[in-house]
């Protein structure tokens, strides 16, 4: 995304350190460090450190790849239970728009979960219904959870909408090709559509971009249908896919969810 003045006049609603690619960073599909069969121990317990003032990496180095994430509302100092998680692999707001590699969903603590090699920095971007967007960058070498505040928008504020989000087709057989899609549109003429339109899925663990129908004039990406054609999981079961929108000025959008059906 973008980051305008506008944006950086929000005091601090969406703000993260800035961090250059990785040289030689793995791709997502080379997690070498990713090991879900290995014990990585009790995730770590959530600071006790008085009135949150700012987003922050804490923990030793990540096992094995496993990281955890809290998201809380700066205003009440609550854990924001329903947020979701996309993931930069090697930094974040990186020139390319297409680094958003992993993803989660709040578990019943407002823990989101997360499982990536150790060797790049990652940046994280957090979505929740009535939020600005929240945003930090951490490096799994170093730390292995994180706090993320979140602003409330307040009430009156002109979000990115979202409507007839679907997946074509909606049933499909492991490793099959399935294309998700969701219309995008705005009611005001003061805020642009940033390219953090995305996906995110938390049973594998992923995220990434829908494309727009084309390409940005001035990095302000234009209204209509958005997709992305991916390949379906090896497993079959169902699987939610939450969709998120945001402004360059970091409002986001309400969440739309698709289910797909993996089928043998």
């Amino acid at each position: 995304m973008r980051m305008t003045l506008a944006a950086l006049l929000l005091l601090s609603a969406c703000t993260a350190s800035n961090a250059t690619p990785d040289a030689g960073a793995p791709s997502p599909d080379a997690a070498t460090s990713h090991r879900d069969d290995v014990d990585a121990g009790p995730p770590p317990e959530f600071p006790d450190a008085g009135f949150l003032e700012s987003s922050f990496c804490f923990g030793p180095p990540a096992a094995w790849g496993h990281f955890y994430v809290w998201t809380v509302d700066f205003a009440t100092q609550e854990r924001v239970l329903d947020s979701v998680a996309s993931v930069e692999e090697g930094g974040i707001y990186l020139p390319d728009h297409n680094a958003y590699a992993y993803g989660a969903h709040g578990n019943a603590e407002g823990r989101l979960d997360l499982r990536f090699p150790t060797s790049t920095n990652k940046g994280f971007h957090t979505f929740a219904d009535g939020y600005f967007y929240g945003a930090l960058v951490c490096n799994p070498a170093e730390n292995n959870a994180a706090v993320i505040l979140m602003r409330p928008l307040g009430p009156g504020r002109d979000k990115p909408l979202l409507a007839n989000a679907r997946a074509t087709p909606s049933t499909v057989q492991p490793g099959g090709s399935f294309t998700l899609q969701v219309d995008l549109s705005k009611n005001t003429d003061t805020a642009e559509h940033s390219d953090e339109t995305l996906w995110v899925e938390p049973i594998t663990g992923t995220s990434g971009r829908l494309l727009p129908p084309s390409p940005p004039v001035n990095e302000n990406f234009p209204d209509g249908t958005y997709a992305a054609t991916l390949t379906a999981p090896s497993e079959p079961g169902t699987y939610r896919y939450y969709l998120s929108a945001t402004f360059h000025n970091c409002v986001t959008s309400d969440r739309a969810v698709v289910d797909v059906m993996v089928t043998p």
